[in-house]
């Protein structure tokens, strides 16, 4: 039986590439669009400091008015409450309803995690790690910002104390929850190495 042959760069591209397309296919379910449906996912993993239509924008490589539009949408239908930031009271923060949670329980998406979810442990570990790095040449070349999660982030401070971990955002200068840092951030710098 010949030998598989190795992936080459194009192939690998173009495999991410089909990946998202095959992902987005199925995805205007529950009379949203592909953009409402992003922009529910992004607002439920997202942490606090990142639920903003320009942080949505970024993630979305789209424009600020269309995704300011597709969540002003979203507002009207009752998928997200806007709330002023207490941080600085000029930005908007957006959440989740109760009925966009019962939504994202039928999230048509879910046929590509159950998919991810048939690899086994260490070439999930491995992809995402492929793939975070392929992102970040990516986002280097067109200058654009990355997201990620706290434990891969330069600015998560880790207190040990009292027998108990306590975590912070050392850029933010604000405590985390324990839940709150394996949630997505705009502000997300990788770790070196």
């Amino acid at each position: 039986m010949p030998k598989s042959p190795k992936a080459g760069d194009r192939e690998l591209a173009e495999l991410a590439l089909q990946l998202g397309r095959m992902a987005y296919a199925d995805c205007c379910a529950g009379g949203l669009t592909h953009g409402q449906w992003a922009a529910l996912r992004f607002f439920a993993r997202a942490n606090r400091f990142s639920r903003t239509v320009s942080a949505f924008a970024d993630y979305h490589a789209t424009t600020r008015a269309t995704a300011s539009q597709t969540i002003s949408t979203l507002v009207k239908q009752r998928y997200l409450t806007r709330r002023r930031s207490q941080r600085d009271g000029r930005s908007t923060r957006f959440d989740l309803t109760r009925p966009s949670r019962q939504l994202l329980q039928d999230d048509p998406f879910e046929s590509v995690v159950v998919a991810a979810r048939q690899l086994a442990p260490s070439a999930r570990d491995k992809t995402a790690q492929c793939l975070r790095r392929m992102l970040g040449e990516l986002a280097a070349v067109r200058g654009r910002g990355l997201f990620g999660i706290c434990p891969l982030c330069q600015h998560l401070q880790i207190n040990e104390a009292d027998s108990a971990e306590s975590y912070a955002c050392e850029l933010l200068r604000e405590p985390l929850e324990p839940e709150e840092t394996h949630q997505i951030c705009a502000h997300f710098v990788p770790k070196a190495g």
